[in-house]
């Protein structure tokens, strides 16, 4: 017999479908996941209401962050009926910056319209990607801008946190009469 294929497995197909959306950075795919007048509200609040309003949402976020890709952990999916279920999970989005990636719960209502299901309301809420900031605050006095000068060649370090307070960013440039020797990062 042919094997039945469980509302479980169809919103776990659509969660695929939505990490392949997101990934190749294609906005209006991704909103026609969400029902018609779906909403999404995003982890500081902000609440965007239909397809439309979600298309733009997701394609300012990926003029902000060209290339960001997103992974989800599904925890549960809960079937409340026929037409209605919940998805609970966790996502993680990694831009291509020196960010530290940041990781979100969400929960989304899921409702099944013509035989698909669709994302009916979504929410974040952030979760706070630990730093390791505690074990490195020791170095913290080497975060500033140092100079020197002697004899026309001045020396510049700058140093800073990236990355959630997990690294130390340092750049030094040796510039000499106003001419520029070396310039480096690490």
């Amino acid at each position: 017999g042919q094997e039945q294929v469980t509302p479980q497995q169809e919103i776990r197909a659509g969660a695929d479908a939505f990490v392949a959306a997101f990934n190749r950075g294609d906005a209006e795919a991704l909103s026609e996941l969400w029902a018609e007048d779906g909403d999404y509200i995003d982890e500081s609040g902000t609440k965007f209401v239909g397809r439309a309003a979600i298309a733009e949402e997701y394609a300012a976020f990926f003029v902000a962050y060209p290339g960001a890709t997103i992974s989800l952990a599904i925890d549960s999916i809960r079937l409340l009926n026929d037409n209605t279920a919940i998805e609970d999970g966790r996502a993680t989005i990694v831009p291509l910056s020196n960010s530290a990636p940041s990781q979100s719960r969400y929960t989304a209502v899921h409702v099944k319209v013509d035989g698909q299901w669709l994302m009916s309301s979504v929410r974040d809420s952030r979760i706070d990607v630990p730093s390791h900031y505690n074990h490195l605050s020791d170095l913290e006095f080497l975060v500033g801008t140092w100079k020197s000068e002697h004899r026309g060649v001045e020396v510049q370090i700058e140093c800073d946190w990236i990355a959630n307070k997990s690294f130390l960013e340092q750049s030094s440039r040796v510039t000499e009469n106003g001419h520029l020797l070396s310039l480096s990062k690490e």
